[in-house]
């Protein structure tokens, strides 16, 4: 052990810190599935599912991304979009 000691308040909110980070992470490495426009005027926008599986399971929950089983990707939602710009925002300031 090196010595450090983590914060209580660390601690308790590791867990939605994590999400936080991956929510805006999973935005960041997206991909627009509807380049060619033909399913709609907005963007199907996808990410890979190499995140812990409660994350996603949360991530899910709150409405942020849908996923399948069976699929290797997710997709992100309007309001996984909005979240994950506002947390860009939050720790990057505005953005072109």
């Amino acid at each position: 052990m090196c010595g450090l000691k983590i914060s209580p308040y660390y601690e308790k909110n590791i867990p939605s810190t994590i999400g936080r980070t991956d929510t805006f992470l999973a935005y960041l490495t997206s991909y627009d599935k509807n380049e060619e426009r033909e399913f709609s005027a907005e963007p199907v926008l996808r990410a890979w599912k190499g995140y812990d599986f409660s994350t996603l399971d949360s991530l899910h929950a709150q409405q942020l991304i849908e996923k399948n089983k069976h699929a290797k990707s997710l997709f992100i939602t309007q309001l996984g979009v909005e979240k994950a710009q506002k947390l860009i925002t939050r720790f990057f300031g505005e953005t072109e």
